[in-house]
């Protein structure tokens, strides 16, 4: 895809190829033009904040020896009060800077013993200009025998035993990245999760190969509007336009572990802890859900309100009881069209 006419071809980033391969219709843009940049934002998520930390503890030079274990830690501490951010009252603030204090003399001993050399690139951005993909590494780290390639996870997906499709993916197309720019296939590919510590990625030989042509096709497709929904609880917990996809509303019900439930606003009780329980009457029957924090539910009576990330109970066989839920912090509620 070479020439001007590369210019109508979207780029895709690790994300945005995840989203294309699992359900394209979660995908509403994808930049084209000139190469994209990636976004400065001060992020005040934990996720965003350990990156920050990470980042500066290596451009600084923390990671080369025992003395600055104690420093990334810190680092978190002061990315967060810079961005206002209270670690105590976010969620999983505090365990998230008890694992970079625990796991800082392994992440340093990992990154010497992989990289072989006193020296490691942070945040590095590169780009395919004729495959039109591009990607930022967290760490890059050079060795005689080729790059390694490290990821930091501080989250629950690289949590597993198995590391998920997803983060495969997006490490492949790091590789392929790296081997466009650098002239070097990486020798070595994997994360580092804060919750499990190291997890090798296996290099992707003859598997970059199709990859990169289920890419082109995928995009190609997306292009010429086909944008098929393809909904499971893994993709569209958090999917942007999980309120409105109607393919996922169809599908939710049949899930073995639904997490969302529809239907129209019956009633909805507030108690002086400001938590609300709604009562939607469903297409099946009627939904007590509790402990939502949404306030304001009771103008939306009458009206057809989709809740997710919310948790059925179970009943003595373990079976999800379709007619009682309970909400979390995660959980959110929208009002629709009417249906």
């Amino acid at each position: 895809m070479a020439g001007d006419a590369t210019q109508d071809v979207p780029w895709l980033s690790p994300a945005a190829a995840n989203r294309l391969l699992t359900c394209p219709y979660s995908v509403t843009y994808l930049p084209t033009g000139g190469r994209p940049v990636l976004k400065q934002t001060a992020g005040r998520d934990v996720g965003t904040l350990a990156h920050v930390a990470l980042q500066r503890w290596i451009e600084t030079g923390s990671w080369r020896s025992a003395v600055g274990d104690g420093e990334l830690a810190r680092l978190f501490s002061s990315v967060a009060e810079e961005r206002g951010v209270d670690v105590a009252k976010v969620a999983d603030g505090r365990m998230t800077a008890a694992r970079l204090r625990r796991r800082a003399s392994e992440l340093r001993e990992v990154l010497c013993e992989l990289g072989g050399e006193p020296s490691a690139e942070c945040e590095v951005t590169l780009y395919d200009d004729d495959r039109r993909l591009w990607g930022t590494v967290d760490v890059l780290l050079p060795s005689r025998r080729g790059p390694v390639v490290l990821d930091l996870k501080s989250g629950g997906d690289a949590a597993a035993t198995a590391v998920p499709d997803s983060i495969a993916v997006q490490l492949w197309m790091y590789a392929a990245l790296i081997e466009r720019c650098r002239g070097a296939r990486p020798r070595w590919l994997g994360v580092y999760s804060l919750r499990r510590g190291l997890k090798q990625v296996a290099l992707p030989s003859d598997r970059l190969t199709t990859l990169l042509h289920s890419l082109n096709e995928v995009r190609a497709g997306w292009l010429s509007g086909d944008r098929t929904a393809i909904p499971t609880r893994e993709h569209c917990r958090y999917c942007r336009r999980r309120p409105d996809c109607q393919p996922h509303w169809n599908a939710v019900s049949q899930w073995s572990d639904p997490d969302g439930v529809e239907g129209r606003l019956v009633e909805a009780t507030t108690a002086q802890n400001g938590r609300t329980a709604a009562l939607p009457a469903t297409p099946t029957g009627s939904a007590w859900v509790s402990d939502v924090s949404t306030r304001g539910m009771g103008g939306w009576i009458g009206r057809w309100v989709r809740l997710v990330r919310v948790n059925p109970r179970r009943d003595q066989d373990g079976e999800p009881d379709l007619s009682r839920w309970r909400a979390n912090e995660q959980s959110a509620v929208y009002a629709v069209e009417d249906r």
